[in-house]
């Protein structure tokens, strides 16, 4: 279900640089799917805290990106991280729980900046766009979250 939501966000944001609204809005409804579906079978005790989980982590990573936005910004004098991106983050952290942030921030990161340093060895271009970077992030940690967490 996620996968051709995730492909049209690298492939949209590796081209126009740009993740449009109804992408991040899939993203976040297919979390709130897998969130009503795994809630079924828990009591209400463990269901809450999930739920508690997921809007923390929603709001946790959407604030923490909004405010290196504005770091950013204010830093480099130009937007350094579009609100596609911010919303990516709120979205991913509905699905992931706050306490994966640090992770999410760490291998998105990680993966920006080898996908920064290629695309300005090969293209010349300074701006890149960092969709693509935490959608890899995102899915290494959908398939983690299962094993390790």
């Amino acid at each position: 279900m996620m996968a051709p939501i995730l492909i049209s966000i690298i492939v949209i944001d590796a081209h126009h640089m740009i993740i449009p609204n109804v992408l991040n809005l899939g993203v976040a409804l297919g979390a709130l799917a897998m969130l009503i579906y795994t809630s079924l079978g828990l009591s209400n005790y463990f269901a809450q805290n999930l739920i508690l989980e997921s809007a923390a982590g929603a709001i946790s990573f959407g604030g923490i990106a909004y405010f290196l936005r504005f770091i950013f910004t204010q830093v480099y004098k130009k937007e350094a991280l579009g609100l596609g991106d911010v919303k990516f983050f709120g979205a991913v952290g509905f699905w992931l729980g706050a306490s994966i942030l640090p992770y999410f921030m760490m291998i998105g990161g990680f993966l920006g900046v080898v996908y920064a340093i290629s695309r300005k060895k090969f293209s010349g271009k300074d701006s890149f766009p960092f969709g693509p970077a935490l959608v890899c992030a995102f899915i290494i940690l959908i398939i983690a979250k299962k094993s390790i967490f």
